[in-house]
């Protein structure tokens, strides 16, 4: 064979995006795959890091010559791999990502019966290999949380599963915040300059009502339902089209809210944490992160940043004004 590794492929699709401060190409040899990504990526602000932006790249290669074949009603489940600065991450037997940091290159091979789980395939794989490549090449720490921020001051939301994150963020984001990012997010440890994908927010659909009186509110309730491996049902609400702002470059993280998720009617949801509990509760919640280099470094600057643990009031209107206070 004179193409064994299909090295020479034709990828007539192509796009570029400016991501997590650094800018990516995309080429494929499916429209398909492609559009997956635009979900994802277009339509998002520029965030920039201190120095020059490094150049990425992600080929995404469709394969297979049957659509059939996949019964299954979830998605193969994901599972990583990585050695000698070379990560992967396969979807059942002939669906993969391979990426490397170190030459800011990334492929991900889709097998055609994968297109019937387009969010896996953009959240797991695709969002996967741009958060790899931009965390790894420049040493950014990747956090597993949400930021928001109110007049370039960037607010830090960590918590468990179900602790509210994503109700939270929307309802600052209804009362004039920001968006930088709901699930994850990098940070430069040297400036605590924090980017993320503004993409989507992921509620129950019994938190909506909380929103009702939004102008989006209508465009919300048609947003689709998707499923996540823990079998939870969330509606996928797109920033980009229910009126909320989306931070235009990288914000400064000035404030750290750990959400307990418990209720209490006490007029001070906030609670202030001492530097040490902070640290711990950092290292708690970021098990991936916290093994890293830059970790110590991300460590010794953010310690200088207020932290509260915040609490849950009768209304998210609560906690926003509980935030508002904290970012004063």
């Amino acid at each position: 064979m004179l193409d064994p590794f299909l090295e020479h492929i034709v990828t007539p699709f192509t796009a570029r995006y400016h991501l997590l401060g650094s800018q990516f190409s995309l080429e494929s040899n499916d429209r398909r795959l492609m559009r997956i990504a635009a979900q994802a990526f277009s339509g998002l602000p520029i965030h920039r890091f201190p120095g020059r932006s490094d150049r990425l790249r992600i080929r995404l290669m469709l394969h297979g010559t049957a659509a059939g074949g996949q019964t299954d009603a979830l998605a193969p489940e994901l599972r990583t791999y990585g050695w000698n600065n070379l990560f992967c991450a396969t979807m059942g037997p002939d669906t993969l990502a391979v990426l490397s940091p170190q030459t800011g290159f990334g492929l991900i091979v889709v097998s055609k019966h994968m297109l019937a789980f387009p969010y896996e395939l953009r959240y797991e794989l695709i969002e996967f290999a741009a958060f790899v490549l931009a965390a790894r090449r420049r040493d950014l720490v990747p956090l597993h949380g949400a930021c928001i921020a109110l007049n370039g001051k960037g607010l830090l939301l960590l918590g468990d599963r179900g602790a509210g994150k994503s109700v939270t963020s929307l309802a600052c984001l209804a009362d004039g915040f920001e968006f930088v990012a709901e699930d994850g997010l990098v940070v430069c440890p040297a400036t605590l300059l924090t980017s993320g994908l503004s993409s989507f927010l992921h509620l129950r659909s019994d938190s909506l009502h909380f929103f009702r009186g939004l102008k989006s509110a209508r465009s919300m309730l048609k947003s689709p339902i998707i499923v996540r491996r823990s079998g939870v049902q969330k509606v996928e609400l797109d920033a980009r089209k229910i009126g909320v702002k989306l931070a235009r470059s990288s914000v400064e993280i000035r404030a750290i809210v750990f959400l307990s998720g418990r209720k209490t009617r006490s007029a001070a949801l906030a609670t202030p944490l001492a530097r040490a509990v902070t640290r711990d509760r950092l290292a708690q919640s970021q098990p991936y992160a916290s093994s890293l280099p830059q970790w110590q470094a991300f460590v010794r600057r953010i310690s200088g940043v207020p932290a509260y643990a915040l609490a849950r009031g009768d209304q998210p209107q609560d906690i926003v004004a509980a935030i508002r206070e904290i970012l004063a």
